[in-house]
């Protein structure tokens, strides 16, 4: 099975991509058109490997395709956003500072304090990409209802056909923003 998952950013799409491969059995490949990320390589395999799951972001490919033309070269797509933009912009502006992207971290309410205006740009960043998302006639599933209430984990169950053996990837206690600020 073919599976895009198309995202925002900070919205916990490689987590979902890492829990779905893993119970898939199949490879994930995590924002092949990111060239920090991946290889010409790891692009050809997301449209030659008959099972795979990719994720990318939904401004991604902008200059290559039309989202139609690749949703269709998959047989199964969902669309991923974050309902707290704050807490996604907040998560966006860190990880630009740092140049981390997928490692544990925690900021201080002082840190959100003195960085509000590169917090608020993200917000409209991600508020329009969250837009784009959710325009998209795929399964849409947010981050708040898979990581906190797990309401959507089971809307991805049926739609995939799968019986889940490593649902405890999706844990709340695993995400990359420790709640306790420092």
């Amino acid at each position: 099975m073919r599976i895009l998952i198309i995202a925002s950013q900070r919205c916990g799409g490689q987590s979902l991509g890492n829990w779905l491969s893993k119970e898939l059995n199949c490879p994930f490949i995590h924002e092949p058109h990111n060239k920090v990320h991946n290889t010409d390589e790891a692009r050809r395999q997301v449209y030659e490997l008959d099972n795979v799951v990719v994720k990318m972001v939904i401004n991604e490919w902008k200059d290559e395709t039309d989202v139609t033309t690749i949703i269709n070269k998959f047989d199964k797509v969902i669309g991923l956003v974050r309902n707290d933009i704050d807490e996604s912009a907040i998560s966006m502006a860190y990880s630009l500072e740092v140049d981390s992207y997928n490692t544990s971290y925690s900021v201080s309410d002082g840190w959100i304090k003195d960085n509000q205006d590169k917090i608020n740009q993200q917000k409209i960043y991600l508020t329009t990409n969250n837009e784009l998302v959710t325009s998209l006639p795929i399964l849409q599933v947010i981050y708040e209802n898979i990581f906190i209430n797990t309401n959507d984990i089971l809307k991805i169950i049926n739609y995939l056909c799968i019986e889940p053996k490593h649902q405890h990837m999706l844990d709340s206690k695993l995400r990359y923003r420790k709640i306790n600020f420092i």
